[in-house]
């Protein structure tokens, strides 16, 4: 379907973007499952594509968003937009 393609190549592009932000080549294949617009592995992150586009939208930056990720993994519960609203 026309819709579909329309969609992987928006997610797609949003995912460079992403990437870019983080020094990162994109590689198609580094979506989980090959499924577009799932999780995207960047590096040694896991990466879903709410959380790229709250970076995009918000203007986040590298350091924001690992500082994020690392008190996520920590046990800290909270969405990647109230904590950039919480810590900025």
């Amino acid at each position: 379907m026309q819709e579909i393609k329309e969609y992987e190549k928006a997610v797609e592009n949003i995912a460079i973007k992403f990437c870019k932000i983080f020094k990162s080549h994109y590689n198609k294949a580094d979506w989980t499952g090959g499924e577009i617009g799932d999780v995207l592995a960047v590096g040694d992150l896991f990466v879903n594509l709410n959380d790229m586009l709250i970076v995009l939208k918000m203007g986040a930056t590298k350091q924001e968003f690992i500082s994020y990720y690392d008190a996520v993994m920590e046990g800290e519960k909270i969405n990647l937009e109230n904590w950039l609203r919480k810590n900025r």
